[in-house]
């Protein structure tokens, strides 16, 4: 077994090496996809030509039911990180900024891989990686935000008002009535405590998930709430930090009461608030919702990538 493999690495080498044409070496790859993973173990120990899958050259060559291929160079990629970090983050940057030459499908598939890789960023960032935040990976997004780098004000607020990591003490009557996501709860303990809507508070609310909460400060103290966050942003935070309940799609129609065609809003990198609906998955009832509302699955974002065409890959 180990010499079968040690031959495929060597006609995959000798295909580089020989300048041979594009689509002759995505053939072979073609060949080697099955259940054993070979081109997985091809890529691997190709250390000099390995990395060629990712490169746009070899990309443009992809056919439109290449998805296996597609999804095994992507695997390839993420589980390796064969580049380095710093490296990897710029390969995928490059690829998704090429909206003219690669293909939707290949662009959807990395930006997914991209969006998905942790990176432990140790509050330093590398000149270039500045980029990355219209990309969407949380990571590189959490250390664009704590040092203030170029791009940062290209940031949904809500995105930037989530990422702050800062928690508040509360009473616990608070907890309790977040816990169970009781207003009537909540509303007696602002009143004993004698506390005001403040920025912790309601971050608090929305990383509890209390959205009958929300909806009873939306519907009776809006200013104070949308003084903090705007509309938008809060809408932003619900889909991309919010679960499948049906309080979630309460609080859209809340929002919709308040501000009509909310759902039809772009940021300032042209997302949707479908788009933040991939952030995270399991939101099938709040998306649906947003498209009855109006919000375009097929409208186009600064990546020229809209919701419908990264839908499939979410999950990958």
């Amino acid at each position: 077994m180990e010499t079968n493999f040690k031959e495929l690495v060597s006609q995959y080498e000798a295909l580089w090496e020989n300048d041979a044409p594009r689509e002759q070496i995505v053939e072979f790859c073609r060949q080697h996809l099955d259940e054993d993973e070979t081109l997985f173990y091809i890529l691997i120990n190709s250390v000099k030509w390995g990395n060629m899958v990712v490169m746009p050259s070899f990309l443009k060559h992809l056919r439109d039911d290449d998805d296996s291929l597609l999804r095994g160079i992507a695997s390839y990629l993420r589980s390796q990180h064969r580049l380095g970090y710093y490296d990897f983050f710029v390969t995928v940057s490059r690829i998704l900024s090429m909206k003219s030459v690669l293909s939707d499908k290949v662009r959807a598939t990395f930006w997914t891989v991209l969006k998905n890789v942790g990176w432990h960023y140790s509050g330093y960032v590398r000149e270039g990686c500045e980029d990355m935040t219209l990309v969407d990976n949380e990571g590189i997004r959490s250390a664009i935000l704590k040092r203030r780098e170029k791009g940062h004000d290209l940031i949904s607020k809500g995105i930037f008002f989530m990422d702050d990591k800062r928690f508040i003490p509360l009473s616990d009557k608070i907890i309790q009535a977040l816990q169970i996501d009781s207003a009537s709860m909540f509303e007696m303990a602002l009143t004993l405590t004698g506390k005001k809507i403040t920025v912790g508070l309601l971050r608090a609310i929305l990383r509890a998930h209390a959205f009958n909460i929300l909806i009873h400060l939306l519907k009776s103290r809006t200013k104070a709430v949308t003084s903090i966050l705007s509309p938008l942003g809060l809408l932003i935070c619900i889909c991309a930090y919010g679960d499948q309940s049906e309080a979630a799609v309460r609080v859209l129609d809340a929002l919709e009461e308040l501000y009509p065609c909310i759902s039809k809003s772009t940021d300032k990198l042209g997302n949707t608030p479908l788009w933040y609906c991939l952030y995270h998955g399991g939101k099938e009832k709040l998306e649906e919702a947003l498209i009855r509302y109006g919000c375009d699955p097929d409208a186009r974002n600064h990546l020229n990538l809209s919701y419908n065409i990264c839908k499939e890959f979410r999950d990958l």
